[in-house]
């Protein structure tokens, strides 16, 4: 399967059919120090970012990344769509953008990090109003998971398998009709206060979305590329 003619294909459709949210709008309060780490293969990278408001409304920020050399760097425009923030790093050769989702509490931001060719999970909490509290117990969530996007008429099928209470062993397999379907390691996943987060590097994808009452529904937004596209999981087994 062209992952990479499914994520342009998802650009333009979006481009053409999803309304796009001003920044800033309805923006959470992301104003604070937060601190953590992106994943590389065999290490953890330190970051440190703070973020103030000036001019009353306006959100900037620097970032710390020893990994990247001494000294901080300014965040280009923070975007901030719905419960999404992404934000450039400048100054740094090949480009650093960070895309992630908040957390329902609002205090830890989770996705992937773009630099240059290369992509990696990451996740920030903000320190000063403490950590986020611990997920909640994930074992509701344990069996296999699908659903449909809809990618204007191209129909891909994402299917979630939770093998246990913990992200440990969770996968993605993603697959559209004729073509062999492939699976995938999800490489961050929460579960807090009926909120699933989950982010597939290999794909530059994470999902945000909501367990319903029943405990057999999870109805979200998973987002790739510029695109943001409704999905909702049913519980299969």
């Amino acid at each position: 399967m062209n992952f990479r003619l499914i994520s342009r294909a998802i650009m333009l459709v979006t481009v053409v059919f999803l309304p796009i949210t001003a920044v800033g709008q309805d923006q959470p309060e992301l104003v604070g120090t937060w601190e953590g780490s992106i994943r590389t293969p065999g290490s953890e990278r330190v970051v440190t970012m703070k973020i103030e408001v000036t001019g009353g409304r306006d959100l900037t920020g620097t970032i710390l990344m020893p990994a990247q050399g001494e000294g901080s760097h300014s965040l280009g425009e923070i975007e901030v769509r719905d419960q999404y923030v992404s934000f450039e790093v400048e100054g740094l050769n090949g480009g650093v953008l960070f895309d992630g989702a908040l957390a329902v509490d609002g205090n830890s931001i989770s996705g992937n990090v773009s630099e240059g060719e290369e992509m990696f999970p990451f996740e920030l909490t903000r320190r000063e109003v403490g950590s986020a509290d611990e997920s909640d117990d994930a074992s509701v969530l344990v069996g296999a998971w699908s659903g449909t996007l809809d990618v204007g008429g191209f129909t891909m099928e994402i299917s979630v398998q939770i093998p246990t209470g913990s992200a440990e062993g969770v996968t993605v397999i993603v697959g559209s009709p004729g073509r062999e379907d492939r699976e995938m390691a999800v490489d961050s996943f929460t579960f807090q206060e009926g909120s699933v987060r989950l982010s597939v590097v290999t794909l530059g994808a994470f999902f945000a979305g909501t367990l319903n009452e029943s405990g057999n529904q999870v109805s979200g937004t998973w987002r790739q590329a510029d695109a943001r596209l409704p999905l909702t999981l049913e519980k299969t087994n």
